[in-house]
């Protein structure tokens, strides 16, 4: 199933692609892979709630998952920059909420080396508010200056 839903996600198939990762998931949902699969299908679909609780539940089973290298299922395929830089803010949210803040910073600083347009939602996103005082969180995304 997993395979399946690989072959249709390079096909940009997407919904295709979330249908066989879904199976996949059902048949071994502790598997993370699976998981961040499913999450990089909805992503490209632009379906971002669902892409964050598949993420989320793949860090749940492996917290590293992440952190395996570049070449994590076909989230790897992600391929435009905007893309990438989209996917690295996705994370950083996730990280946060999740209390990691090294990684969430990781996250960022890779965002904002891949161009992302919105960085400055670090300080409107509820996510990020445990961090917010963190001066290497200012030292990547200048706070906004005072009204």
């Amino acid at each position: 199933m997993n395979n399946l839903g690989a072959v249709y996600y390079m096909k940009k198939n997407y919904g295709s692609a979330a249908k066989y990762f879904k199976k996949a998931v059902a048949l071994e949902e502790t598997n993370a892979t699976y998981h961040v699969n499913l999450g990089a299908a909805w992503f490209s679909g632009k379906k971002m709630e669902q892409a964050v609780a598949e993420y989320a539940r793949a860090m749940e089973l492996d917290p590293d998952v992440f952190q395996h290298g570049t070449k994590v299922g076909v989230a790897a395929q992600i391929a435009s920059p905007e893309e990438r830089a989209q996917y690295s803010y996705l994370l950083a949210k996730i990280y946060a909420q999740k209390g990691d803040t090294e990684r969430c910073l990781q996250c960022l600083r890779k965002a904002k080396e891949d161009g992302y347009h919105h960085m400055a939602n670090v300080y409107k996103d509820e996510a990020f508010t445990k961090i917010r005082d963190n001066t290497q969180l200012h030292e990547i995304v200048p706070p906004p200056a005072p009204k």
